[in-house]
Formats: structure tokens, C-alpha cells, sequence
């Protein structure tokens, strides 16, 4: 039963990751994912704002496993939510995501998480 439960939760997290990286106009890039146990804490999108600009991020979570999927989870919910709002500025959107995520999980921590704002046209990002 709790092996099944693993191969659930290895399909979900697969199925959470872009299948391919979108085109981006003037930007190349590749991804790959392969956790240590079946599922985990490592994290990566890609985030279509409303405007035509699109954000990056990448994280990772302490740990391995079903803790660290769960929470990874919840991130990108918030990180993917916060994209149907009017793009703000970096600093907002991770001010949210940190309160929707992180305040309520005080023992759980972040290595990383970075966001990076990519506009259309490749001119200018923010950071």
C-alpha cells in the first residue's frame, strides 16, 4: 500500500513540472529532474504573467521525500497564484509567497528559491 502511495505521489510530482521549458523569445533553455528517493523537495517553473512576461524559479527544500514534495507543492501553488494578479515587483510577489508558505511552516526551511522576472523582449529583467 505505502509503496503504491509512492509511485502515486512520483506521478503527481512529475506531472507538477513543465514537460518542456516554453519558448521564450531570444532565451534557450533545458531542464531535468530526477529526486534521490521518488519523490522531493526540488523545485522548478516557469510562470506565464498576465502582461507576456514570464518568470523563473527555482528552488529546493530541506530534506527529501514526501515532506519536502509536499511542501515544494504548496510553493508552486503559491508561486503559479500569484501570477493571475497584476505583475508587481519581485520583492511583493515573494513577500506574498513567503506568507502564504513558509510563515505556516516554521520548521520547515528553504534553501533556495530564485524568481527572476524575463520580459518579452529580452531588453530587461528584473531581479
Amino acid at each position: 500500500m505505502v509503496y503504491r502511495d509512492l509511485e502515486i505521489a512520483r506521478d503527481v510530482q512529475r506531472a507538477s513540472f513543465p514537460e518542456r521549458p516554453p519558448v521564450i523569445p531570444g532565451l534557450s533553455v533545458a531542464s531535468f529532474y530526477k529526486p534521490a528517493l521518488c519523490v522531493g523537495g526540488d523545485y522548478y517553473d516557469f510562470l506565464p504573467f498576465r502582461d507576456g512576461a514570464w518568470g523563473i524559479a527555482i528552488g529546493d527544500v530541506c530534506g527529501k521525500g514526501i515532506a519536502a514534495a509536499l511542501v515544494m507543492a504548496n510553493l508552486q501553488g503559491s508561486l503559479r497564484a500569484q501570477t493571475w494578479q497584476p505583475r508587481s515587483d519581485l520583492e511583493r510577489l515573494m513577500a506574498n509567497v513567503n506568507r502564504l508558505v513558509w510563515i505556516p511552516l516554521p520548521n520547515i526551511s528553504l534553501h533556495h528559491c530564485f524568481t527572476r522576472n524575463i520580459n518579452r523582449n529580452l531588453g530587461s529583467s528584473d531581479m
